[in-house]
């Protein structure tokens, strides 16, 4: 499955390879524009404090889809500034956060990729770590979710579990479809003021997204995700997916002490329910505290012309 790669239009900005050395001496021949292979074992959805409480019960987690809405930096003070989305090669729609007119149609569970375990228990994770630890101590930083303590603009408390174990709860919460297939669709591309975001669908096999354009494969510029082998006849994960993102540097301090800041990549798995009083209820779950700034929060709520996050007014918010 390969996703449009755009770089070269407004709104978007530079990008960087985390793994470039920046010495204009060097060989040219070097192998610099190589995208990492990043395996995906595991999935993990971060949230608040405030609202984890909601998710975990005794025995079982209750996660609720939502409509994923658009963000408007102009409207709602967005850090993550406004969400545009892929509609042809450099053809992009603003998204506004209107319930009329969501991203996606339809009810989503939304969640990121969790390397933090494979940079741990990996050998060539643990390379990987490494390498971003060393540039780290060097003032050049990744993604938050590249870190062996990972972080979230979107919440503290970070849900994980594996590929296995969410997509076999996900066919078993669909209890309108049970008997199909669990099946990848690619969404495109959505972009915010400096992330890219690919993001692969997972639905039934009969659901109807209605008028909705889905994507296999873009013919050129593209970030790969491969999906193969992923499951076997029997619908079961026998290999991991392979990442292969180009641009991995959110920020660099330059010669002058300033930040330049870097368009980076991220894959998201998207979880499909046809209506809104449905669930996806897992069971194998571990919970993690991470660290999120309440100053980059993305779910910030104004309150006497402030903007506080939901963990700060200590009640929940409906995203």
């Amino acid at each position: 499955m390969l996703f449009p790669r755009f770089t070269d239009k407004k709104p978007w900005g530079k990008q960087a390879n985390l793994f470039q050395n920046n010495d204009d001496d060097d060989d040219d021949d070097n192998d610099d524009d190589e995208p990492i292979s990043i395996p995906i074992y595991r999935l993990c959805h971060v949230t608040h404090e405030v609202e984890a409480r909601n998710i975990q019960g005794d025995s079982r987690f209750t996660f609720i889809p939502r409509q994923k809405l658009g963000k408007a930096y102009e409207y709602d003070g967005s850090p993550l500034g406004t969400t545009y989305k892929e509609i042809g090669a450099n053809s992009y729609e603003i998204i506004p956060r209107s319930e009329a007119n969501p991203v996606f149609p339809g009810y989503w569970s939304w969640w990121g990729i969790d390397t933090s375990k494979w940079m741990i228990n990996d050998s060539d994770g643990k390379e990987f770590a490494k390498v971003v630890q060393e540039n780290r101590d060097d003032r050049c930083y990744a993604p938050s979710y590249l870190a062996i303590t990972p972080g979230s603009s979107y919440g503290n408390k970070a849900f994980s579990m594996t590929l296995k174990d969410i997509f076999k709860d996900y066919k078993r919460s669909r209890n309108d479809r049970r008997r199909e297939k669990v099946c990848l669709k690619g969404g495109g591309t959505l972009r915010y003021r400096n992330e890219i975001c690919y993001v692969v669908l997972v639905c039934m096999k009969g659901d109807d997204l209605g008028d909705m354009r889905t994507f296999s494969i873009a013919k050129k510029r593209t970030v790969q995700f491969d999906p193969n082998g992923l499951v076997n006849r029997h619908g079961m994960i026998v290999a991991p997916p392979i990442f292969k993102p180009q641009s991995i540097v959110k920020s660099k301090i330059n010669d002058c002490g300033d930040y330049d800041h870097y368009d980076w990549e991220n894959l998201v798995f998207c979880f499909y329910f046809p209506r809104e009083d449905q669930r996806l209820t897992c069971t194998n779950v571990e919970v993690d505290d991470i660290a999120h700034g309440p100053q980059y929060c993305s779910a910030t709520i104004s309150v006497g012309g402030e903007t506080k996050c939901p963990n700060e007014l200590r009640r929940r918010k409906v995203l």
